[in-house]
């Protein structure tokens, strides 16, 4: 599995639904190409930084918006701040 091939899949997945936790896509990505995912500071998985710009370039403007707090994307509410980085 690509980065780019992960970034279409993580489309796909929020087409389908409200919200996609980053556990949830670093799970799916472990199980095909652990490379593309390492442990950040928090001990927590997180996705290859290539994966991060396909998604990026497949997903321009603010539709979806990155969570912080709930370390997931998701679809813009009317309530979000300007930005793509959410609380």
């Amino acid at each position: 599995m690509t980065p780019n091939e992960v970034a279409e899949w993580m489309v796909s997945e929020l087409s389908q639904r409200p919200t996609l936790y980053q556990s949830r896509v670093a799970g799916h990505v472990f199980r095909h190409n652990p490379e593309l995912v390492y442990r950040n500071r928090n001990g927590n998985k997180a996705l290859h930084k290539s994966i991060l710009d396909a998604f990026r370039k497949l997903t321009p403007g603010d539709e979806i918006v990155w969570s912080r707090s709930s370390q997931m994307w998701r679809h813009r509410k009317p309530h979000d701040k300007p930005g793509r980085m959410q609380r």
